[in-house]
């Protein structure tokens, strides 16, 4: 079996398939022999590496072996390829696991994959879909979805319906608010292989919320209709009628690269790069790739930043949210789409992007990785209202746990730049969580600790007794650095393998140290006695989950915002089954709080709820807002 740890770069469809050697899916139509097999494969998978499948099973009622033939009955009555990868992914989603996904290569050719869209890109805000690209291909001015509408339903149907009742059963990130976020792009710009396909030559009609009548569309199309007004007798509320445009993914990889290239002759910015720059949302990711890579050369440190992804793996850097089409991850292919587009864009140029920078902020010059700014905020009243006197608060940008410097690097900066807010007397620092999709368990437990003068209380692990976690305890017992280190593997290794005889599914409790022993300690000249404020959401997962749990159990910050995702372990992707070249991630262990419960699925509670999610279209200000309220209260 080949197999590899997913970082975030090898979540995108693309790199997977060149730098994994994946097959694309397949073009004859697979016999029920082949999909049977198929489903073994699958099965074998969670037998043999999936960690939470007892808890998963206590969890959500269900008995592991009467849905194992349950699906494959489904599979053997499958009519098609694409019925047939639909039962694939359904027994996937049944496990409502952030970390635990499947995903189908596109291939190239032609008459392969078909993809279905409307024209338009957006983010979730509530419970609804802020349209915030069109695509290179919709030129005409009066085409009736404007960026910035807003649109609640599809076809009469609540969007959070359609999620809830038909796109979980494909992909369930075992959290509702998760799953709103994540999912909401997709109901409008499907695959074949991910996404259950309209009908031929059917309508989508959208409801569409529009703020002023100056933007309403002009041409008198029956496509377009007033359902509501507002107040002043303006037009608000729109049904628009758009057809279902479903095209080879070849055909529309062309066209739409080929509409790219001509905005950029007029001197036009291209809607198309942008978007894919920002990965707001993921709209057929690896076509979008594949459209703008096509015609761009990758320079020499573009490439240094992709392949250092691959170096030097660690099992400790695999805490970290990986799917299939990420809607905010992948900054190292952010990065590398827009240096190759002659666009580079540093950390702190996304920074300025994707956050409201208050005027009067001044920059921790030292701080490159993960962006800091001072600002001058004037304090309340008890009644709320500002006063004259002020009050010096920091905001760090920590968008990732997986930063493309080395762990030395980061930490040395982290720590300097606690050390510099220290020196100019600050003693708040809010930090900004908000759709950070983890990364490095080692690296997360040592900035954690850079936060406090006292031993922090680490979270515990159970591991899948595995011939993966065997192998890599085995290996650490053999190779690690010291005595002591190769003792505590070999230990670790003894009782796996014991677990194993005695066929136990999961290991007992070990400290999450047991990985790197003796390299989380605290810093006497750390940023110990600061006040800190975490901004999270549910996009924050996995190593997100983790620092937020630690910080929280340890009484080091308040949590502000909404529940955190839930992704609570570590991934690992298996590549390939046979005939559909299936490729399967897989949670591999569990991480334990305080308290004894775990983070799968339980996510971080905040102290002080904000629905983030309704913030998405002003950059997440409000959130700020409301940290800043209360540093700043007198209450």
């Amino acid at each position: 079996m080949k197999k590899s740890i997913s970082l975030v770069l090898l979540t995108s469809f693309v790199f997977a398939s060149v730098l994994a050697g994946c097959s694309p899916a397949p073009r004859r139509v697979l016999t029920a022999e082949e999909k049977r097999a198929d489903m073994y494969w699958l099965y074998s998978q969670f037998g043999e590496n999936y960690a939470p499948l007892a808890y998963k099973q206590q969890r959500y009622g269900f008995d592991y072996e009467a849905l194992k033939n349950e699906y494959l009955k489904k599979a053997e009555q499958s009519s098609s390829n694409e019925e047939f990868y639909s039962v694939m992914h359904g027994f996937v989603a049944e496990f409502k696991d952030a970390h635990t996904s499947s995903m189908l290569i596109s291939s190239s050719l032609p008459a392969r994959t078909e993809v279905a869209y409307l024209g338009f890109d957006g983010v979730r805000n509530g419970d609804e879909l802020i349209v915030t690209k069109l695509l290179p291909t919709i030129s005409n001015k009066l085409f009736p979805i404007r960026v910035g509408d807003k649109i609640s339903k599809l076809d009469g149907v609540a969007l959070s319906e359609i999620i809830r009742k038909e796109m979980t059963l494909i992909r369930n990130l075992g959290s509702d608010e998760s799953n709103l976020t994540y999912l909401m792009p997709r109901i409008f710009n499907r695959s074949s292989l991910t996404s259950r396909m309209p009908q031929s030559g059917s309508v989508a009609v959208l409801t569409v919320l529009r703020s002023s009548e100056k933007q309403q569309n002009k041409s008198g199309s029956d496509f377009v209709k007033a359902t509501a007004t507002d107040d002043k007798g303006e037009k608000k509320e729109l049904e628009v009628k758009l057809p279902w445009i479903v095209k080879d993914l070849y055909a529309f990889t062309r066209e739409q690269a080929d509409a790219t290239k001509n905005q950029k002759k007029d001197g036009g910015t291209s809607s198309f790069v942008e978007r894919i720059a920002s990965m707001e949302t993921g709209l057929f990711f690896e076509t979008a790739f594949r459209a703008v890579s096509g015609e761009l050369e990758l320079k020499p440190d573009v490439v240094r930043r992709i392949s250092r992804s691959f170096q030097g793996f660690n099992i400790w850097d695999t805490f970290v949210f990986v799917d299939n089409m990420p809607t905010w991850t992948s900054r190292v292919l952010t990065s590398a789409v827009a240096a190759a587009a002659g666009q580079p864009e540093t950390t702190m140029d996304e920074f300025k992007r994707l956050r409201n920078i208050p005027k009067n902020s001044i920059f921790v010059q030292d701080a490159k990785i993960f962006p800091t700014y001072i600002s001058a905020e004037k304090l309340l009243d008890r009644d709320g209202k500002e006063t004259d006197q002020l009050k010096h608060i920091a905001y760090m940008y920590l968008h990732t746990f997986s930063p493309i410097e080395t762990e030395q690097t980061v930490v040395s900066e982290f720590t300097s730049t606690l050390k510099t807010l220290r020196k100019f007397g600050v003693k708040d620092l809010v930090i900004d969580l908000i759709n950070n999709g983890g990364g490095s368990l080692k690296l997360g437990l040592q900035l954690a600790q850079m936060l406090s003068k006292e031993r922090l209380i680490l979270p515990e692990m159970q591991f899948k007794v595995s011939e993966s976690w065997l192998d890599e305890f085995e290996s650490t017992s053999l190779s690690a650095a010291s005595d002591a280190e190769r003792e505590i593997a070999r230990r670790i290794f003894v009782l796996l393998r014991e677990d194993l005889a005695q066929r136990h599914l999961i290991s007992a409790k070990y400290s999450t140290e047991a990985l790197f022993p003796f390299d989380i300690l605290p810093d006497q000249d750390g940023g110990h006695g600061l006040n800190v404020l975490l901004l999270v959401n549910e996009m924050c997962a996995s190593m997100c989950d983790i620092f937020s749990a630690v910080l929280k159990d340890n009484g080091i910050a308040t949590i502000i915002g909404s529940k955190t995702m839930g992704a609570g372990g570590n991934v690992e992707t298996h590549f390939e089954a046979p005939n559909s070249h299936l490729i399967v991630n897989q949670t591999e262990s569990l991480i334990i709080r305080k308290d004894g419960s775990y983070i799968e699925n339980n996510g971080i509670e905040p102290d002080v709820a904000v629905k983030v999610s309704e913030y998405s279209h002003n950059k997440y200000d409000a959130v700020r807002k409301k940290a800043i309220e209360i540093l700043t209260s007198t209450k």
